[in-house]
Parts: C-alpha cells; sequence; structure tokens
C-alpha cells in the first residue's frame, strides 16, 4: 500500500518516524564530526600525525592505559577523602554523645535532690592540715619570665592580679619535665596545681574523645581556686617542659602579696594630716578604693586652671610642682617624693588647680576621686568625730534555749524523726527533744573526716561560733552542738517549708512584689551580719529556709566570716553561679560580695535562672567576668528591678548600693523598693506571698526525699580539731 493509501494517523506517525531517523542521522554526523575534531587534537597534542596507523592504536591504548589509571588514582582519593569525612563525622558524634549524656544528666537532676547547687571552697589559709607554705624562690631567665607572665596575663582569672603578685607567683612556680605520652592530669581526679607551658606540646582529651592540642599557655588554672575535680585530661604529646604553680602557694603569695599593698595604702593615708580625723575604718575604707597610676617622666600630671577631682599620694618616684607666671614661663615652687601628696584640695570643693605637677622620671601615684570619697565616708569638710552606735556581737535579744536542750549530755539523747537535707560534708535530720511537745528540731550531720580532707576545719569551726552569736529572727541560731568519732552536730530550730529553692521551682518565676519580700528578708538578716562586721558568702535559695509563716531563714553559715571594715579576705569560697568577680580575680574580698549575690538572687526570683548560668564552672566564671551588662536581661524583669540589680552588681565592690555611707537604707529608699513596708516586715506582721502548707510538726513534706550515706561506712576522725564542740 503507498503513501497515498494511508490514513491521517499512520500518516502522521510515519512523518514523525521519518524526522526521528533525520535528527538522528544528524547527531550521529556531529558525534563522528566531534570524534575526527577530538582524534585531531589527540594526534596533535600527542604527536601522533606523524605516525603509522599500527603506532597510533597503540599509542590510543597507551592513552586508555593512562586514563584508567587516572580514574582510579581519582578513586583512591575519593575513598580517602570519604574515610577522613566518616572519622571526622565519628569523633563528632562522640562529642555529641558526650554533650547528650551531660545534658541527660542535667535533666535528670532535676527530679531528684542533685540539682541542689554544691558550694566550692578552698582551704581557709591559717587553719587545715594544708595552710602551711614555705616560700621558695626558683632561678628563671628572663625570657622564662617572660613567658610566663604572658600567661598568666591572657588569663581571666590572672589579669586583675597587681605586678607585685605577679612578680611573686613568677619566682614560686618549679620546672618540671614530662616524657612524650604522659598523663599530667587525670580527669575525675583531684587537683592542686596549675601549669604553664616552655616547650613542647599537650593533647587535651574528655571522656575518651580528643579535644584539641596546645603548644602554648596555662591549663588547670581551676585547681589553685580551690579542690576541684578535673574536667579533662592532658597528656604529653611531645617531650614537653612545664612550670607549675601549687594552690597553696598561689593562695599564700596572692593574700600576702594583697594585704601588704592595703596596709601601704593606709599607713599612707594615715600620714596625711587632713585626713587625720577620720576612724580607721573609713581610712581602711578609702584605702581599698585607691587606684594606681603610673606616669612617665615630665608627664604632666595635673594642669594649673583645670577643674579637678582627684588627690593623689606618691607610692614611688618624685613630683615637681609649678605655678604660672605672667609670661609663657612656669616657676618651681616645690618637689615632692615618695610618701607625699598633692590635690587634697579636690576632696573639697571642685575649684580649679593653682598649680602645676610634672612627673620626674617614672612615678607611681595611688588616685582617689572626690565622688567616690564622698559616697564611701561623705564629704571632708564636714566629717565630725562621732561615736559610732556599738554593735556588739552580744547585742539583741537574748536566745533562750529550752532546759530539755540543756539537758541532753549527748546526740544518742535525740530521737531522730526523718532525714531532711544533704550538704557537702553530711545531712541534717529531723528531731525531737523528750519533754518538748510539738516541736522538732534540726539536727546538722558534719563528717569530721571530710572536713579534714578539704582542708575546711576553720570553717566548720567559723559557723558553729558565728551562730551562737547570730539573734535576728532572719538567721538562723544555734542551739546546742555535740560530737562523736565520726561526726560533730549543731542543733538548731527546723524550719518545715522547705528551702526557697523549692518554693521557686514549684511557683516561679516570681512577680515583683513576691521577690521584694524575699529580697526584704535577706535584706535584713545582711543588714544584721554586716553591721556586725561578718560577711555571709553563700547566697542562694537552697540556703534560704522558709518556716510556718512563710519567711524565709538566712541558714549555713558554713563561709561566714569577721571582715573589719576597710580590710579583706582572700578564701576562694561560694556557689559558683552567685560568685562575685573580686572573689575569681583575687583580688581579695568583704562585705560588698555580698550585695553581689543579692543582685544575683533578685535577677533569679525574677526569671528562674541566673544571669551567668553555664553548664560548667569555667563558662560560670568567664561569664561572670564579663559583667552584668553583658547579660540580656529578660522582658519580664521591671525597669526599676533591673536598675537596682545592676547596682548592686557593679564590677567595682566599692560602688555598689549598700556598701556607700547609708547601707542598707540607699537599698531600702531605691524605688523598687517604694512603698514597701519595712517596719511590717521586720515585726513579722506582713502577710508572706506562699505560706506552707505543715501539717504537724513532724511533717517533712516540703522536702525532697532522699537516701542517707551509711554511717558505717564513715571513718573515724580524731585529730581534735573540734575541741570547742
Amino acid at each position: 500500500m503507498g503513501l497515498f493509501g494511508l490514513g491521517k494517523k499512520e500518516k502522521k506517525q510515519l512523518e514523525g518516524e521519518v524526522q526521528n531517523r533525520d535528527e538522528t542521522i544528524k547527531n550521529l554526523k556531529e558525534q563522528l564530526s566531534n570524534v575526527e575534531s577530538d582524534l585531531k587534537r589527540i594526534k596533535i597534542s600527542s604527536g601522533m600525525q606523524d605516525l603509522a596507523p599500527n603506532e597510533q592504536i597503540e599509542k590510543y591504548q597507551q592513552l586508555l592505559v593512562d586514563r584508567d589509571d587516572q580514574i582510579n588514582q581519582l578513586k583512591e582519593q575519593l575513598n580517602d577523602a570519604s574515610r577522613e569525612l566518616d572519622d571526622q563525622l565519628s569523633s563528632h558524634a562522640k562529642k555529641m554523645e558526650a554533650v547528650l549524656a551531660d545534658k541527660d544528666n542535667q535533666i535528670k537532676k532535676l527530679d531528684t535532690n542533685d540539682n541542689l547547687r554544691k558550694a566550692v571552697a578552698a582551704e581557709a589559709l591559717g587553719g587545715g592540715k594544708t595552710s602551711v607554705y614555705v616560700f621558695k624562690y626558683v632561678e628563671k631567665t628572663a625570657e622564662q619570665r617572660k613567658l610566663i607572665k604572658d600567661a598568666l596575663l591572657k588569663n581571666s582569672f590572672m589579669r586583675g592580679l597587681s605586678e607585685d603578685q605577679l612578680n611573686m607567683l613568677i619566682d614560686a612556680m618549679s620546672k618540671i619535665d614530662y616524657p612524650a605520652t604522659e598523663k599530667i592530669i587525670k580527669e575525675n581526679t583531684t587537683g592542686d596545681e596549675m601549669f604553664i607551658i616552655e616547650d613542647g606540646e599537650v593533647t587535651i582529651s574528655k571522656d575518651g574523645t580528643h579535644i584539641t592540642d596546645i603548644k602554648s599557655g596555662l591549663f588547670g588554672e581551676l585547681a589553685i581556686m580551690y579542690n576541684c575535680q578535673r574536667t579533662a585530661t592532658i597528656t604529653s604529646k611531645t617531650d614537653v617542659t612545664l612550670w607549675k604553680l601549687h594552690r597553696t602557694a598561689f593562695q599564700t603569695v596572692v593574700k600576702a602579696a594583697g594585704e601588704e599593698k592595703l596596709e601601704q595604702k593606709y599607713q599612707l593615708l594615715k600620714s596625711q594630716k587632713d585626713l587625720s580625723g577620720l576612724k580607721e575604718s573609713n581610712l581602711r575604707k578609702i584605702a581599698d578604693c585607691l587606684e594606681e597610676e603610673r606616669f612617665d617622666d615630665k608627664d604632666p600630671i595635673i594642669k594649673q586652671g583645670e577643674v579637678g577631682d582627684n588627690f593623689y599620694i606618691i607610692r614611688t618616684g618624685s613630683v615637681r610642682i609649678t605655678v604660672n607666671t605672667d609670661g609663657d614661663e612656669e616657676k618651681e615652687v616645690a618637689v615632692k617624693g615618695e610618701g607625699e601628696f598633692f590635690g587634697e584640695k579636690a576632696l573639697l570643693t571642685s575649684d580649679t588647680r593653682s598649680a602645676n605637677v610634672y612627673a620626674v622620671g617614672d612615678v607611681v601615684c595611688y588616685t582617689l576621686d572626690r565622688s567616690a570619697f564622698t559616697n564611701l565616708i561623705g564629704s571632708l569638710d564636714k566629717i565630725e568625730e562621732e561615736s559610732k552606735q556599738d554593735l556588739s556581737e552580744s547585742s539583741g535579744p537574748e536566745r533562750v534555749i529550752p532546759q530539755e536542750i540543756l539537758n541532753c549530755k549527748t546526740v544518742k539523747d535525740l530521737d531522730i524523726v526523718k532525714p531532711l537535707g544533704a550538704g557537702g560534708f553530711g545531712v541534717v535530720k529531723l528531731v525531737k527533744v523528750s519533754g518538748i511537745k510539738n516541736k522538732a528540731f534540726a539536727l546538722k550531720y558534719i563528717q569530721k573526716a571530710r572536713v579534714v580532707e578539704y582542708g575546711q576545719e576553720s570553717h566548720v569551726v567559723d559557723e558553729k561560733n558565728i551562730l551562737g552569736l547570730m539573734k535576728s529572727p532572719f538567721i538562723l541560731g544555734l542551739l546546742r552542738t555535740f560530737k562523736d568519732k565520726k561526726f560533730v552536730y549543731i542543733l538548731t530550730d527546723a524550719y518545715l517549708g522547705g528551702d526557697l529553692w523549692r518554693t521557686l521551682c514549684n511557683k516561679g518565676p516570681f512577680k515583683d512584689s513576691v521577690a521584694r519580700f524575699y529580697a526584704g528578708c535577706v535584706i535584713n538578716a545582711f543588714d544584721y551580719m554586716h553591721s556586725r562586721d561578718y560577711c555571709y558568702r553563700d547566697l542562694k535559695p537552697e540556703n534560704l529556709m522558709v518556716d510556718e509563716k512563710g519567711y524565709v531563714r538566712l541558714v549555713d553559715l558554713g563561709f561566714a566570716k569577721k571582715v573589719l571594715p576597710g580590710h579583706k579576705t582572700w578564701t576562694f569560697c561560694g556557689t559558683p553561679e552567685y560568685i562575685s568577680p573580686e572573689i575569681i580575680t583575687n583580688s581579695g574580698h568583704n562585705v560588698s560580695a555580698d550585695l553581689w549575690c543579692l543582685g544575683i538572687l533578685i535577677f533569679e526570683l525574677l526569671c528562674r535562672k541566673t544571669p551567668f548560668f553555664a553548664k560548667n564552672d569555667m563558662d560560670i566564671y568567664e561569664k561572670i567576668l564579663q559583667g552584668i551588662h553583658a547579660v540580656s536581661i529578660p522582658f519580664r524583669v521591671s525597669r526599676k528591678a533591673e536598675s537596682l540589680i545592676k547596682q548592686l552588681c557593679k564590677r567595682d565592690p566599692s560602688e555598689r548600693i549598700g556598701y556607700q555611707k547609708d547601707g542598707f537604707e540607699d537599698i531600702r529608699r531605691h524605688r523598687w523598693y517604694a512603698g514597701f513596708d519595712w517596719e511590717a516586715l521586720e515585726n513579722e506582721k506582713m502577710i508572706a506571698p506562699h505560706v506552707p502548707y505543715i501539717s504537724s510538726f513532724e511533717d517533712c513534706s516540703n522536702f525532697t526525699p532522699f537516701k542517707p550515706e551509711d554511717e558505717k561506712n564513715i571513718p573515724e576522725e580524731n585529730s581534735g580539731w573540734d575541741a570547742d564542740f
């Protein structure tokens, strides 16, 4: 059948096939042309155009072999890259598993008593088995001293140390060598030394997973702050040379140099006749605020005619004082040297300077500005000798201890009801006393062997002594102590509403009115302690117990210490999220550290979290050193509350509200507390925002159940440090 015999459908189909055939032929021709062009290029590039056909075939075959080799090499490179990627993914997976495991542990802790934040503390110098340190000078070259100093200054915890402290630390460091592959620090063991790398390389790993390698800098610095577990393993990758520093050496050097500098400042101030009318406490507070300033030869320190607000005391060097004449020249009128002062009128008025002062050679001065001076003690021209009200430790209503308690000869005379909670050195149990009905008490068990192990003997003795002096209704008071071969015991009142941490977790975050009430109780407690020169140092919701009326009471005075006005103490202690920056930087601290903690507490009450929370202590401390202004304040925190928090958490301790001349009255007058009835709070006539349900004097339902350690496994300790219990 011819083409004209086809139907329309068949015709269209055939035309399509013809068209496809033509396109196929066209494509084949193009491919043939491309192959011919490729062959031509290959012939030209490989020099085959002059070869015989059989030689060209051999050449083609060799090119194919070479191409196959290249393909195989590419495949091997691809496989190597794939294996390397798999290794990296596996390493990242292990790290992720470690992170997830850490998060799982944190989540699990939310349902147990383990979520209570633990305090940390270094051994108190002057008490305990590790307090003796004999300074040994270790010779070093100039290059070695520079290497050590640079490493110290790059560390957040060390850069706040004075030049004197740095030099003494460098003097005390000793050299140690490790061969390759030797463990320098083992994860989860306790340590007491810090290291600086002079030569070689070390490997850092955690949970068996490689983290990084380092060839310079320092590591292990947390161990010289306090007794803690190492968080990673550090192994020498090559032969290494290190400089090491022991915790006791660090604490002794920092304290000795810091105290010497404070005493030097005080003696210089004391010698100034214009300040002779000030009491020692005020002079020492001023001395603490003196800042060190350095000047090079011929530097202008004061210019005549400018408005002045700084007072200067010459620490080292000398200055020349001149006055301007009618011409352009200056007339020298005096030269002053070490221990002398100038610019004292700036503390009285804001008048212009009457002379010029220039440095002669290198000069170091202590400076104080007028605003800091007046904030601390008031205007100098209005200071009068006035006898400060004597707030002796015995002032306050006498605590009446029931005769039934005094009749108890040993701890066995008490009837145990139930464990209430656990602490770092033991447990607290609810107990009854024979003859006293409808009332139970709290008995704190403190393991003597563990106290000695961590060098905390003086802290425990201080707690017992200070508790016996406290007579404020907002602070736990002492009823009786006992001891045996394993424990010392402290008997106190029991507050059955549980701790504020539990209330915050169940009912928080709190509104301003609720947070004001709880913070007000703490302010009254701190005002009582600070007026008697006691620093608390471990504020947190876990240490605020709720009584049957809903009021909170300050408990656990294990870190409390008497610190006279203008003096400082140097022991690293507290709960990491609440520790003040001056404790972290080892610059010495006083009662102002409690004001920082008060700011953190108010933040936590309002937000149910602390501003510097992090997964480990090191990260917490790094955040604290960045300051409160680096924190993003949640929207729910009012502007008034934010203002008070930031004034309490100022980096400079002397600038914190509550530390100025009017003390806690400045806090009570703050606008966040506008309208608050302080008298009603003091007299316990204010209705608490949350009153706990307590069914009876034996009701422990407001405490998290836990199983205490078997007392049979606790070792005896008979060194005698507890003689006064």
